[in-house]
């Protein structure tokens, strides 16, 4: 999402909207739509990435997504942490997965494929920003020897990683 700030903790003004994080609701319907905003971890919307991808893949994106990453630690995620490829994603239909305001999360564990696999999918952006000082606040680490941590497959295109640690064994 271009134009991004942040205010203050728990609000963001995302494309010209005001949007506040305590405001989320699981997704019922088979459509994505508007700016919408999850909270990714213990006690949000979804508890780990992997639930929350899993879910995005089974709809139609029709607006912008964000999921913030508002733990430290992911150890329950079960890899690959898959995003494919969805009719509705675009240039202004976006998915960004980035941690809360000030947070540090590291996704960690042992895959010998990936632990995230950007497989056909388009616009996705993992920006690990905190939008504190610094950079690379968000860490994805694969502690196998034969495995990537992240893999762009079957003509993903557009996606991004930056401001992130990427660690492999």
């Amino acid at each position: 999402i271009q134009g991004t700030a942040y205010l203050e903790a728990g609000e963001y003004i995302i494309d010209g909207g005001t949007f506040d994080v305590t405001s989320t609701a699981h997704v019922t319907t088979d459509e994505v739509d508007g700016v919408t905003i999850f909270l990714t971890g213990s006690g949000g919307d979804y508890a780990t990435l992997t639930a929350a991808a899993a879910d995005l893949n089974s709809k139609v994106i029709s607006g912008p997504v964000v999921f913030l990453l508002t733990d430290g630690a992911y150890p329950s995620e079960t890899f690959p942490i898959v995003f494919s490829a969805n009719p509705g994603s675009s240039a202004v239909h976006t998915v960004i997965v980035r941690p809360i305001p000030g947070g540090v999360p590291t996704i960690s564990g042992s895959s010998p494929v990936t632990l995230v696999d950007l497989d056909g999918c388009r616009y996705v952006t993992i920006d690990g920003f905190n939008g504190a000082e610094g950079e690379g606040d968000l860490t994805l680490r694969n502690t196998s020897t034969t495995g990537a941590t992240v893999r762009f497959i079957n003509d993903a295109s557009n996606n991004m990683v930056t401001n992130t640690i990427i660690e492999g064994a």
